[in-house]
């Protein structure tokens, strides 16, 4: 941590938490006018009826890996997996991590986050059912009873407010656009609001504790200031701070910098609502924000292409707004939508409009249905690579950068040269997942975020960098792309990392995706600067699906109806794990929350000087 930091970010921190927070509880706040005019989409009740006709609307709320009824929530501090209840507590006290007394506050700010809100309400507009809106203004009251501010765990976080103060405005916009929201509703709306912008204005994420909280905070600001009466001064401070956190967090190649195709996506939409809350107060957003934005949506096609999501870093499955009753519903889908309707693009397409479009731009939408052609592509800036044979139905995705962003890497896991495949959508090589951020599951964490977790090569039972706490890492290596060469017939790209120069070893690994040949092969070479003998720990992720078949050197991998061969000369010597552990390996996460038993291939290895591996997935039609 840098002296600036200190200075600028922490003592400042370390005063609002201990002193002046104490101070800013009293204080009678003078409520923020909401500007009952103002519109960022024009909604029309007949698109809404034939969007709920399409999808069964449902008070159950998914929570992770529960299911939450919204209609009996009685407590708003309560952790829905623990049972637990957070006390009213002066927020710079909390502890967020003390199961004990808060139960676990990811699932417990889930709720919070009120991404049904906007939802709930236009099922009201719909059905003109008076149940909704009673339900509505009930859950906003009794929120705001439970939670005085600054003195409750739902105020300890800036995320948190952001999203809850977003999907508050959205519900309120809804309400006013159709002449139905009760003036209970705006009192409690604008309480609630007012506080909430004066504590992302004390409480904006800096140095070490920024990017996509910080990005959050911004657009909290941003969408109450385009809503709310609030000073011109400050209107233009939020706007410009956006601007300028557009273009930090952003990489020239259009991937977020914490490179995590999740928080990817998170990022995106905090970008695109408050861009659409700018321009509906005719603010120019600047070309170079404008163009970042659009290169955003160039890796979510890749993310999502070839019937395979791929994922890469933490998932956590955050979003800023959430039709949680689609079942159909996609973030980056949808999301690609949202580019051809803003850019023209032409990425994938079902031509139907989603609930989140329509709550971000409203009847003004259009969607067309489009099927964008494959095309092969490494991030060079990011170290992210895609490789296709379309007619063969083969994706192998694959990671050649460094682990996250430059100043903690939060959200990275220990997966440089890791790689996903698969063939016509059915998955064989995977990303094993995240399964829990929160520190009673610390064992867990930091196998799910492991080396030994990934499908890459590890020397000397080391990491690619050293864990720091349960979020980052430190002593990050260097990771360089050193070729890339993408034809018709043949993919490679070619990369290096030092992860391992502390031990004197250098690690090579290309992939290569030969379309004549219906074969990928993953080629690695370590050189050892010393006649040291190594131990080498060669790691492969496979789909809890697949069915193996060991003839060998060669396994035969089935999953649903589809077959590949792994082949490598030293397989004889591997052993295939599920479900240990001591060591851990052979675990799978299948969302957030949700922990089950796996499988790894394992061979461990000695070498000195040189030592070279060749393993190829041969997916040629039977």
């Amino acid at each position: 941590m840098s002296v600036r930091e200190i200075v600028g970010y922490r003592f400042p921190q370390f005063l609002q938490y201990r002193f002046l927070g104490k101070k800013q509880l009293h204080k009678n706040y003078k409520p923020l006018s909401y500007k009952s005019d103002f519109q960022c989409s024009n909604y029309d009740k007949k698109t809404l009826d034939t969007l709920f006709k399409i999808a069964a609307f449902k008070k159950d709320y998914p929570v992770f890996d529960l299911n939450v009824d919204i209609s009996k929530v009685t407590n708003w501090r309560k952790d829905p997996a623990s049972g637990k209840i957070s006390p009213l507590q002066y927020y710079g006290k909390i502890k967020r991590q003390d199961f004990k007394t808060n139960g676990d506050v990811k699932y417990l700010s889930e709720l919070s986050r009120m991404e049904f809100l906007p939802f709930w309400a236009f099922q009201y507009v719909c059905t003109s059912d008076e149940y909704y809106r009673k339900k509505i203004t009930e859950i906003i009251t009794v929120w705001n009873v439970q939670n005085p501010y600054l003195k409750s765990i739902h105020w300890t976080s800036g995320i948190e407010v952001a999203i809850r103060s977003v999907n508050l405005i959205y519900t309120l916009i809804i309400l006013t656009r159709f002449e139905k929201p009760s003036e209970k509703i705006k009192t409690e709306i604008c309480w609630q609001i007012t506080r909430n912008y004066e504590f992302l204005k004390k409480h904006l994420s800096k140095f070490s504790s920024a990017n996509n909280h910080r990005m959050a905070e911004l657009m909290g600001l941003n969408v109450i200031a385009s809503c709310f009466s609030v000073k011109e001064k400050e209107v233009k401070k939020w706007q410009n701070l956006f601007f300028t956190e557009v273009k930090n967090q952003i990489n020239p190649d259009g991937v977020h910098n914490e490179l995590c195709s999740q928080y990817h996506a998170e990022v995106l939409d905090q970008i695109l609502i408050t861009q659409e809350f700018l321009k509906a107060r005719d603010v120019e957003i600047p070309n170079q924000v404008s163009e970042l934005n659009k290169k955003m949506f160039e890796f979510n096609q890749q993310i999502v292409s070839a019937k395979s999501e791929t994922i890469f870093g933490d998932n956590d499955e955050g979003s800023v707004l959430n039709p949680y009753f689609d079942t159909e519903f996609n973030l980056f889908q949808s999301q690609l939508a949202s580019a051809n309707y803003l850019f023209k693009t032409k990425y994938q397409s079902t031509g139907k409009t989603d609930f989140r479009n329509y709550l971000i731009f409203g009847k003004a939408l259009k969607i067309e249905e489009n099927k964008p052609l494959l095309k092969d592509q490494v991030f060079e800036g990011s170290g992210y690579g895609f490789f296709y044979d379309p007619e063969n139905g083969a994706k192998l995705s694959f990671d050649v950068g460094k682990m996250g962003d430059s100043i903690s890497a939060a959200h990275a896991h220990s997966d440089i040269f890791h790689f996903n495949f698969s063939k016509n959508g059915v998955p064989f090589f995977v990303d094993p997942g995240t399964f829990q951020y929160h520190s009673k599951n610390l064992f867990w964490r930091n196998y799910f975020r492991s080396i030994s977790a990934h499908s890459t090569i590890s020397i000397n039972q080391n990491q690619h960098a050293k864990m720091n706490g349960r979020m980052s890492w430190w002593k990050m290596p260097d990771v360089k792309i050193e070729s890339v060469e993408i034809n018709e017939n043949r993919s490679i790209c070619k990369a290096v990392s030092d992860a391992f120069k502390n031990d004197g070893v250098t690690h090579r690994r290309q992939f290569i995706v030969d379309k004549k040949r219906k074969k990928v092969s993953i080629e690695d070479v370590l050189i050892s600067e010393n006649n040291t003998k190594h131990q080498l720990d060669f790691y492969l992720q496979l789909h809890l699906k697949v069915k193996i078949i060991k003839e060998g050197k060669t396994w035969k991998l089935k999953n649903e109806n589809e077959t590949v061969l792994l082949q490598n000369e030293l397989f004889d010597q591997a052993q295939l794990i599920s479900g240990n552990s001591n060591q851990p390996l052979g675990w799978f996460s299948p969302q957030f929350g949700q922990k089950t038993i796996g499988q790894t291939l394992h061979l461990k290895l000695e070498f000195q000087k040189e030592f070279n591996l060749l393993t190829t997935i041969s997916y040629a039609s039977e």
